[in-house]
């Protein structure tokens, strides 16, 4: 099997039944992954995502990609709705962990 892009590479171990750290680790230990995060690297400096933003979000599927350029666009004129758009893009983040239970506290301070 040809495999080439990150998607379908992600998608062919999610077959095989692994996800999570388990998917990540195997994922790592694929020769064809360097080469492919190479080729995906270059490809998110040509679509415009930042180094800041290629070392902040993990960027591994399309949708990754997409999430990140929807969320881009429309903070340019979120108002209100920024808030939201941030707790969005932080899903992107290794540890997506942290910043959701951080909202989560707000809105429970926010509700007494």
């Amino acid at each position: 099997m040809r495999i080439k892009t990150l998607d379908e590479l992600v998608g062919f171990y999610v077959k095989l039944g692994y996800v999570g750290f388990k998917l990540k680790s195997v994922i790592e230990k694929d020769k064809r992954y360097a080469q492919l995060l190479k080729k995906r690297k270059d490809y998110l400096t040509k679509i415009g995502v930042s180094s800041s933003e290629q070392k902040k979000y993990v960027l591994l599927t399309g949708k990754d990609i997409e999430i990140l350029r929807r969320c881009n666009r429309l903070e340019k004129n979120a108002g209100q709705d920024a808030d939201i758009i941030k707790l969005i893009k932080s899903q992107l983040e290794e540890d997506w962990r942290r910043p959701l239970l951080k909202k989560l506290k707000a809105l429970g301070k926010k509700c007494r």
